[in-house]
C-alpha cells in the first residue's frame, strides 16, 4: 500500500466512498495473495491431510509466505515438537493465536470468544464443549490476520501455483472472495484490508452475534441453573456453551446455525450490507450445489429472543441486487481471472466427536513421503504436485467418437455396454391389504410388524452384553484401517478373519430366545442365522447412492423370506443416519432380472407400500428388524458416527444358505448366555412418520445429490486416475458377481482383499508402472469391436495360465474369482457398476501376474496394460458424456 507525504493512503473509497466501486485500477490498492494465511487448533498436532495439503502448497509456491495460525496452549507436547519440525522444514511461519493483538473494541470481543470456543472444547464438560469451526471463521476476521495476506481454510487447494501477479492482486473493493458453484459468496478464500467496509461490517455482526449470546446465555443460566451471572464474564460459566449445544432447528444443529450465522452467512450479509453482490440478493437465480448442508439455505442472523431457554434465529432480509453490468465487474473484481480456481473438500475436521477423515490420495501419499528423506526436495515434490498427464494415445475423449471401428455402433459406448436402460416394473404383485400404516386400533404390535414389515425392539440385548458387543465391533473394525471416500468402514463374518470372540458373541446374539421368538413368529415357522456384517457409517454430506438410495435386496422374491436385525451400537436419532424402510412394500412379489430394477425413488417407492414410512432409529442396543423384501434406504448426513452390526435370518429349509461356514456360527449357541436372557420385557415401537414430516423428508430426498453429482471427476491426471480407481472400487460396497446371491459368498475373500488393497501403496504403485507404458499398447482394447469381450480372452487366458502353472488355494480363488467377473462384466447394468467391475477384473488379473511370476511364468503384463488402458477409456468417455466436452487438454 503506497501512501503520500502524509501518510494517508493514496486510494480511501473502497466501497466506502464515492462511486460504490471502481473499474480503475491503475490506483487502486493490491494484496499479496503469494503470502497465504491458515489456522489450525488442535491439541494432537496437524492430521497429515492438512499436513499434505501444507506440503502441496509450498511445492507450488516457493517464494510466498505461509503463516500457520495454532492454539500452542493445547498443544500436546509431542505434537508441538513435531509441528514446528514440519514448519521449520517447509519454512512455515508459525503464531500462536494467543499472542494475536486487538485492534479495537469489536475485535477485544471476537477474541474474547475465541479463546472460550477453545478453551471449551479442549478442557470444558462435554455438555459446553466448543466449536473450532467458530474459532477459524472469526479469527479470519481479524486485521492481524487480514493484513498477513490470502486466508484459506485447510481444506482448500489452489488447482495450480499462484502466478507472479499475485504478489500485486488488485483490490478496488477492499476484498477478495471467491463464489461457490452455487453463485453464492464463500469465506473460505479471502484477502483485503482490515479497515474496509465489508470486513469492518463483519467485525461488527460478529461482535454483535457474540454479545447476543452472551445476553441468552445469561438467561438460559439464570433459568435452568438459577445463576446469575454478567454477561462480561459470561464465558467462563462451565455451561457457557450449553445453550447453543442444545438447541435444534429441522435442518440445522444449533452449533452449525450459530457457525454459519459468523462465518459464510455473516461474510455474505456483511458484503451486501457493503453494496458488494454476493449471490443471496432478493430474485437471483443460484444454482444448486450438490452437498449443501441445507437445500436452498438462506444466511440467517441471531435475533434477540424472548424466550429465556432458547435461541431466535431469522433468515436475513436481502434487497434487490444491483444491475447485472455491475454485478458482472464487480465478480471480476472479486476474483481477477489471473488467480487460480479453488477446489474446497469436505472434511470433518471442525465437527465435534467426528474423527472420520478422508483418507489421502495417491499424491498426497507421495507428497508425504519426500518429507520422510534426509532433505527436503522442493523439485521432486512439484513433480508430484503439478500434472502428471497420460500419454495421448491411452485417453483421447474425442477420439471416442471418431469414425473408426468402436464398440457397437449406434450410441454412447459406455450405455450400450452397460446394458443402460429404464427400469421396468413388470410382473409384480401385492399382497398388501391397502391400510394405513398408522397404529390402528386393536390391533397387536405384532401384527402391524406383519403388515408393515419393521419394527424397532428395544431391551434384547442387555448391557454387559452390549458393552461386550461395542468392545468385539472395535476391535475388528480396527483392522479396516482407514476409512472409505464414502466415509464407511465395515467387516464380514463370511469374508473376515475375525477373532473366536467376536464370532461367538454375534452367535449367541443371533440365538437371544426373545429375538428368535419374534423371527419364528414372522416366518410361521424356525429360522436360521445365515450372515452378519458390521458397520461404521461416519458423517457424510447427504448422499443417493446404491445402499443409501431406495432398493429392494433382490434375495427373494416375495415376503416372509429373509430378516435382517439391525443392532445399534451407537445412539441414532430420527434426524441421524438412520435407516429409511417403506412400510408394506414387503408384499410385493417381484420378479426382477437385474440390479438396476431394484433400484427406487422415493416417490416411486411410497407407491409400492401403504403410506407409511419408517425411520430405524433407537438407543444404544435398540434392534430394528425388518423384511428385506420391502424396499428401503439408508440414509447419509453430517450427524454423528453409526455403529451397526447386521444380521440376517431366512426361513428353514433344505434351501436357505449360510454366508459362512465357520463351525462355530453354524454349531449350538451357549446355554448359558440364552439363559442370561430370559424373562426380559421387550419393548416394540411400530409408529411411523406423520404426514408433514414425510413431505418434508420427500423435499429432502428430491434435493439430495447422487453419486453422479459427487463422484470424483479425471481430468486426464495420471495420478488422478489411481485415485479415480480407488473411488470405484469402494463404489459398489457389496458388488454382486453372481446371478444368484448365494454364489458369492466364495469370491467375497478376494472382493474384499483387492478393496481394501486401496489403502496399500505397493498396489498403486504398480498400477503408476503400467501407466507409463501404457500408451505403447498397440492393440487398444477400447477400439474393439466388443471390448469385453476381449477383455474376458484376457481373463480366460489368465485362469489358463493358472491351472498350468500355479497351484494352491490363492491360485484357485483368483482362477474363481476370473470366471465371476468375466459373467458380472456381461451382466452390468449401470456406468458405474461397469467401471467398478473392470477395476475388479484389472486388479484380479494383477494378482494372477503376481502368482505367474511368483512360480517363475513369463506373467500377463501386457494383458494387465491393455485391461487398464480399458478401464482409463470407461472413466474418460463417462467424464466426456457428463460434461459434455473433452476436459483433458491436448498433449
Amino acid at each position: 500500500m503506497s501512501t503520500d507525504s502524509e501518510g494517508q493512503s493514496d486510494h480511501l473509497d473502497l466501497v466506502t466512498g464515492d462511486p460504490a466501486y471502481t473499474s480503475n485500477t491503475s490506483n487502486t490498492l493490491t494484496v499479496n495473495c503469494l503470502d497465504q494465511v491458515r489456522i489450525w487448533i488442535s491439541s494432537d498436532g496437524l492430521p497429515a491431510k492438512h499436513r499434505a495439503r501444507l506440503t502441496r502448497l509450498r511445492a507450488m509456491n516457493g517464494g510466498g509466505r505461509i503463516l500457520l495460525i495454532v492454539a500452542g496452549s493445547v498443544l500436546e507436547p509431542d505434537a508441538a515438537r513435531e509441528v514446528f519440525e514440519f514448519a521449520s522444514r517447509l519454512d512455515i511461519q508459525v503464531r500462536d493465536v494467543s499472542t494475536i493483538p486487538a485492534a479495537d473494541a469489536d475485535e477485544r470481543v471476537i477474541l474474547e470468544h475465541i479463546h472460550a470456543e477453545i478453551d471449551a472444547h479442549f478442557f470444558r464438560p462435554e455438555d459446553a464443549k466448543g466449536n473450532l469451526s467458530v474459532v477459524s471463521d472469526y479469527a479470519r476476521l481479524l486485521g492481524f490476520v487480514i493484513e498477513q495476506g490470502m486466508c484459506t481454510d485447510m481444506d482448500v487447494e489452489f488447482t495450480h501455483s499462484l502466478c507472479p501477479a499475485a504478489a500485486s492482486a488488485p483490490c478496488p473493493l477492499g476484498i477478495l472472495a471467491r463464489f461457490k458453484d452455487n453463485d453464492c459468496l464463500s469465506n473460505d478464500v479471502t484477502a483485503g484490508f482490515a479497515w474496509s467496509e465489508p470486513f469492518r461490517t463483519a467485525r461488527r455482526n460478529v461482535a454483535a452475534l457474540v454479545t447476543r449470546y452472551r445476553e441468552a446465555a445469561g438467561r438460559f443460566l439464570a433459568a435452568v441453573y438459577g445463576d446469575s451471572v454478567d454477561p462480561s464474564t459470561v464465558s467462563d460459566h462451565p455451561h457457557f456453551f450449553q445453550l447453543r449445544n442444545l438447541r435444534h432447528d429441522p435442518s440445522l444443529t444449533g452449533t452449525a446455525r450459530f457457525s454459519l450465522a459468523g462465518g459464510p452467512d455473516n461474510l455474505a450479509i456483511a458484503f451486501h450490507e457493503a453494496g458488494l453482490v454476493c449471490g443471496y440478493e432478493r430474485g437471483v437465480e443460484r444454482g444448486v450445489e450438490a452437498g449443501e448442508l441445507t437445500s436452498d439455505h438462506v444466511p440467517h442472523v441471531l435475533v434477540a429472543g424472548t424466550r429465556s431457554t432458547s435461541l431466535a434465529y431469522e433468515p436475513f432480509e436481502f434487497g434487490a441486487p444491483p444491475s447485472a453490468c455491475v454485478r458482472a465487474e464487480q465478480r471480476a473484481q472479486l476474483w481477477p481471472d489471473f488467480l487460480p480456481e479453488v477446489v474446497c473438500h469436505w472434511d470433518h475436521s471442525w465437527i465435534a466427536d467426528h474423527h472420520d477423515w478422508q483418507p489421502l490420495t495417491y499424491r498426497e501419499r507421495l507428497l508425504l513421503a519426500t518429507l520422510d528423506g534426509d532433505e527436503w526436495r522442493r523439485d521432486e515434490a512439484m513433480s508430484i504436485a503439478e500434472s502428471r498427464a497420460l500419454p495421448r494415445c491411452l485417453v483421447d475423449p474425442p477420439a471416442i467418437t471418431a469414425p473408426e471401428p468402436v464398440a457397437l455402433q449406434g450410441g454412447p459406448v459406455l450405455s450400450t455396454l452397460a446394458h443402460d436402460q429404464t427400469p421396468a416394473r413388470w410382473g409384480v404383485r401385492s399382497t398388501s391389504t391397502g391400510e394405513s400404516a398408522g397404529k390402528r386400533h386393536g390391533v397387536s404390535e405384532e401384527s402391524l410388524f406383519r403388515d408393515n414389515g419393521i419394527v424397532a425392539v428395544s431391551g434384547l440385548v442387555d448391557d454387559p452384553t452390549l458393552l461386550g458387543l461395542r468392545e468385539r465391533f472395535e476391535a475388528e473394525i480396527g483392522k479396516k484401517g482407514e476409512t472409505t471416500s464414502l466415509q464407511q468402514l465395515s467387516f464380514n463374518l463370511a469374508v473376515d478373519e475375525c477373532a473366536r470372540g467376536t464370532i461367538e458373541m454375534i452367535k449367541d446374539l443371533a440365538h437371544l430366545p426373545a429375538l428368535t421368538e419374534i423371527l419364528d413368529r414372522y416366518f410361521d415357522g424356525r429360522s436360521r442365522f445365515v450372515s452378519a456384517r458390521g458397520y461404521r457409517q461416519g458423517p457424510c454430506k447427504p448422499l443417493r447412492y446404491r445402499a443409501w438410495d431406495y432398493h429392494q435386496d433382490m434375495k427373494t422374491k416375495g415376503p416372509f423370506e429373509e430378516l435382517k436385525v439391525m443392532v445399534l451400537l451407537t445412539d441414532v436419532t430420527p434426524d441421524g443416519q438412520a435407516l429409511r424402510y417403506v412400510c408394506g412394500s414387503q408384499t410385493v412379489e417381484w420378479d426382477f432380472e437385474t440390479q438396476r430394477e431394484t433400484k427406487f425413488t422415493l416417490d416411486e417407492a411410497l407407491q409400492f407400500g401403504n403410506g407409511g414410512l419408517f425411520l430405524g432409529y433407537g438407543t444404544s442396543g435398540t434392534c430394528v428388524v425388518f423384511d428385506t423384501n420391502g424396499i428401503h434406504s439408508g440414509h447419509r448426513n453430517l450427524s454423528r458416527t453409526r455403529d451397526v452390526f447386521t444380521l440376517n435370518f431366512a426361513r428353514e429349509s433344505a434351501e436357505s444358505f449360510f454366508m459362512f461356514s465357520d463351525p462355530i456360527l453354524v454349531g449350538p449357541t451357549s446355554c448359558g448366555a440364552a439363559a442370561g436372557h430370559r424373562g426380559r420385557s421387550p419393548s416394540w415401537r411400530t409408529s411411523v412418520e406423520d404426514e408433514d414430516r414425510l413431505t418434508a423428508m420427500c423435499a429432502e430426498y428430491r434435493s439430495t445429490p447422487d453419486l453422479t453429482a459427487t463422484k470424483l471427476r479425471w481430468t486426464g491426471d495420471a495420478l488422478e486416475l489411481v485415485d479415480v480407481m480407488a473411488t470405484d472400487l469402494n463404489a459398489d460396497l457389496d458388488l454382486r458377481l453372481s446371478a444368484r446371491f448365494e454364489d458369492d459368498r466364495g469370491r467375497d475373500i478376494a472382493l474384499v482383499k483387492i478393496r481394501d488393497a486401496a489403502l496399500d501403496d505397493e498396489q498403486y504403485a504398480e498400477v503408476m508402472s503400467r501407466l507409463h507404458v501404457a500408451g505403447g499398447i498397440r492393440s487398444c482394447l477400447w477400439k474393439n469391436r466388443n471390448p469385453l469381450v476381449a477383455a474376458g480372452e484376457i481373463a480366460e487366458h489368465a485362469r489358463g495360465a493358472l491351472s498350468s502353472h500355479a497351484r494352491g488355494e490363492a491360485a484357485a480363488n483368483c482362477s474363481a474369482l476370473l470366471s465371476d467377473l468375466c459373467d458380472a462384466l456381461g451382466r452390468c447394468d449401470g456406468v458405474q457398476r461397469l467401471r467398478t467391475t473392470a477395476a475388479y477384473l484389472y486388479f484380479t488379473c494383477a494378482w494372477a501376474h503376481r502368482l505367474l511370476v511368483a512360480c517363475g511364468g513369463e506373467g500377463l503384463d501386457k494383458g494387465c496394460r491393455q485391461l487398464l488402458d480399458l478401464f482409463a477409456h470407461m472413466v474418460a468417455e463417462d467424464t466426456y458424456t457428463e460434461t459434455g466436452e473433452a476436459i483433458r487438454p491436448d498433449a
